[in-house]
């Protein structure tokens, strides 16, 4: 699937939260369970996926039929499993995870890791301004965080 598509499940996820709250439809504790536990379990599986597939050890990249549908959904899944969180707490049913989400240190973090988002374009540009082809060496990678420094 084209990168782009992890977008749909933020989509989804702010159209469901609009429908919801406009609606007053309440979610059954059945339906949470199922939610929390898919949401997990799939969480936990994209996170250890490639070690369970053997390419942090290997280094093989996963040139499998697996490795071929992890790399394809994994994007989407984790897209999918973020928005029931998001989902969940806004809707009140999210427990202690709502309540180590909602943090006072979050807050202060906030605005810190949205400024390293939007920093982190910058070497991007530097990439496509480049004029002649860059070839990664110990130097380079060392080099590249810290260009505009």
């Amino acid at each position: 699937m084209p990168l782009h598509f992890l977008g749909f499940a933020g989509l989804l996820c702010g159209y469901l939260l609009v429908e919801l709250e406009a609606r007053q439809i309440q979610m059954s504790k059945k339906l949470c369970a199922i939610g929390w536990i898919a949401s997990t379990v799939i969480g936990v599986a994209l996170f250890l996926g490639p070690w369970a597939m053997g390419w942090v050890s290997t280094n093989t990249g996963g040139a499998s039929v697996i490795g071929s549908i992890y790399a394809g959904l994994c994007r989407t899944l984790w897209g999918l499993c973020i928005s029931w969180i998001i989902l969940a707490c806004a809707q009140g049913y999210g427990g202690w995870v709502n309540d180590f989400l909602s943090l006072s240190l979050f807050r202060v973090l906030a605005p810190v890791t949205y400024g390293l988002y939007l920093f982190n374009e910058l070497p991007k540009l530097e990439r496509f301004r480049a004029r002649h082809p860059i070839y990664y060496d110990e130097y380079e990678m060392v080099r590249s965080p810290f260009f505009i420094l």
